[in-house]
């Protein structure tokens, strides 16, 4: 061990076999595809994370790009014919993004359990106690699910009790448990057999997928809500020290730290460049090989709050800020594109898909617009749930946590698809 101090329903079915047969096409292509599905250029089927019909881990996949390239039944020209349905309540509420792997949802809640959904028929799967209940004293925020490849995959999560749990995807049975010093919010990313992950003790860990071992930690100036972006060998993650880090997936090696003169979010890595925004309200774009600041622009008021992750893809960086408003820039330069009007009382992190960027607002509980222009496509308003949370796009669905406004805890997961 190192110290630094400074599915249920089968998930390796027919989605899996097109998963790998595309990412052999991708291994041999240096095109934009290639690099945007990734995070920075091609990989070999082995040791892909992302694959046909899956959101498997928070923000899509290791990059946290919030970018699905494979979808492709979702169009600019279709979601406004998007169907809501509510499945099944839980006994909590969502905070994070649900993963879906193979037309299963993956939620964790605020009792403290895991949930596995099949999201056709609503029925659940299996649900699961994996840590302590998150009372509302503790304040706002929980991790989510990362489900891992391979033919006995299993879900990954960090609780308020600041543990990270395996369980197996197929019932959720416990494999393994860890512990880390403070609650967790931040999300796993899993790699190549490593779990990365961040927690309110300041570290930021990797443990081993298949017994839990710590392999190692890195010690930050502040709790590390942000989830970890891994890419190329590198773990790219934010501290509530106003600083990202740059760290050797291998032994938690420090290989660069940039101030960002406020608390970052969850970066998104596309190519060679990083994107992260601050609390200070100015997204920023940094080289990944020694974080230099290749451009920031202006977005939106600072916060005192952890910022929304930004969605990159086809060119572009989406940010959601506190002024409620959804803005496009361009990736290279940092020129604003296009900027919505305020969408309401709270948004979530933009997701990104076939042209079209998907965002729950508190007001509306999803909105669409289209990625090219801002125009508005799809909304549903009103009802007696506040969304804002994370959503995930795969193979023609949308679903997210959408929370009572009651005094009930129970949270549902919303379906959006086509009729």
């Amino acid at each position: 061990m190192i110290t630094h101090q400074s599915a249920a329903g089968d998930p390796v079915g027919r989605l899996r076999v097109l998963g790998m047969i595309v990412a052999l096409a991708l291994a041999g292509s240096a095109g934009p595809l290639a690099e945007s599905a990734t995070g920075g250029g091609s990989r070999s089927a082995s040791s892909a994370q992302f694959t046909i019909g899956y959101w498997a881990q928070f923000r899509a996949g290791p990059a946290r790009t919030g970018f699905d390239p494979f979808e492709r039944e979702l169009t600019a020209s279709n979601v406004a014919s998007l169907k809501e349905r509510a499945l099944p309540p839980l006994r909590g509420i969502v905070q994070g993004a649900p993963a879906v792997v193979d037309g299963v949802a993956y939620a964790f809640a605020t009792d403290g359990r895991l949930y596995a959904i099949r999201i056709s028929t609503g029925r659940r799967l299996w649900r699961r106690s994996v840590g302590a209940a998150l009372k509302l004293s503790e304040g706002f925020g929980l991790s989510s699910p990362a489900v891992g490849s391979g033919d006995r995959p299993r879900v990954f999560i960090g609780t308020p009790d600041g543990k990270v749990v395996a369980v197996r995807a197929k019932d959720g049975v416990r494999v393994w448990s860890a512990s880390t010093a403070g609650r967790i919010i931040s999300s796993p990313a899993i790699v190549n057999g490593v779990v990365y992950i961040g927690s309110g003790d300041h570290g930021v860990y990797a443990f081993r997928t298949s017994d839990g071992k710590r392999l190692w930690r890195f010690a930050t100036g502040g709790p590390v809500d942000s989830s970890p972006a891994v890419v190329g060998g590198t773990v790219y993650v934010g501290s509530a020290d106003h600083k990202l880090y740059a760290l050797a997936a291998s032994d938690g090696v420090r290989r660069w730290a940039r101030s960002l003169r406020g608390e970052a979010s969850t970066p998104s890595v596309s190519g060679q460049i990083v994107y992260v925004a601050s609390s200070n309200g100015r997204p920023y774009a940094l080289a990944r090989t020694d974080g230099a600041v290749r451009w920031s622009a202006a977005s939106s008021a600072s916060a005192p709050i952890a910022p929304h992750a930004p969605a990159v893809g086809g060119g572009r960086v989406f940010t959601t800020g506190v002024d409620t408003t959804l803005r496009a820039f361009d990736a290279r330069i940092g020129a604003r594109v296009w900027t919505t009007g305020q969408l309401g009382e709270g948004l979530s992190d933009p997701a990104l898909a076939n042209g079209v960027v998907y965002v729950g607002t508190t007001e509306d509980r999803l909105n669409a617009f289209d990625a090219a222009t801002g125009r508005k496509l799809f909304g549903t308003t009103g009802g007696t749930a506040a969304a804002y949370f994370a959503p995930a796009v795969s193979s023609g669905i949308v679903v997210m946590g959408v929370n009572p406004t009651g005094a009930k805890p129970q949270g549902t997961l919303h379906v959006y698809d086509l009729p």
